[in-house]
């Protein structure tokens, strides 16, 4: 996380104006509503990215890996390299599932994370799961990649909410929602 941190404001680090989350979004025809937010944090001060996990209903609480239909947004406020997002996904991939199944999925995890590409601020990644199934990755509402292996789909989301998260604060707060 220091690396991502540290990789994420050297360079382009101008003062933006802040996105905020919408209360609603609309993916495939869905209407899926702001259930909880966390905004990640370098050194309390700088604005890394505004986390919002959007759900059909807000009103269950359930662990989110369980969550069968959701939608996290990464609302981030400084420009970010596509190779830091897909090197943090393979590194907490892999801390959070054991070595054999990191074996299965490890083609598709590498085809996955071609869809990645650089951003800037104020751009929004969308990851979209969907019915429990299909995984799809946006960047500003447009369709960069999608996975249609529901176990793949499914683990991918342990990058940030398995044992070993990659941010930390950011499971705690959507740990049960």
């Amino acid at each position: 996380m220091t690396r991502l941190l540290l990789l994420i404001t050297i360079g382009s680090f101008v003062p933006q104006l802040e996105a905020k989350l919408p209360k609603t979004v609309y993916v495939n025809d869905k209407e899926m509503k702001l259930c909880t937010e966390h905004t990640i944090r370098y050194a309390l001060l700088v604005k890394i990215a505004y986390v919002g996990l959007y759900k059909p209903a807000c009103d269950m609480n359930q662990n989110i890996l369980k969550i069968p239909e959701k939608l996290i947004r990464f609302n981030y406020q400084v420009d970010v390299k596509a190779s830091v997002f897909q090197e943090l996904a393979v590194k907490y991939f892999k801390k959070n599932i054991d070595e054999e199944l990191y074996q299965l999925y490890s083609d598709e995890l590498k085809q996955f994370n071609k869809s990645y590409v650089d951003i800037s601020a104020n751009d929004s990644y969308d990851l979209f799961h969907e019915n429990g199934k299909k995984l799809s990755l946006y960047k500003n509402k447009k369709l960069l990649g999608y996975t249609e292996w529901p176990d793949f789909a499914a683990n991918y989301f342990k990058i940030w909410f398995g044992k070993t998260p990659a941010v930390k604060k950011l499971k705690e707060t959507f740990s049960e929602v």
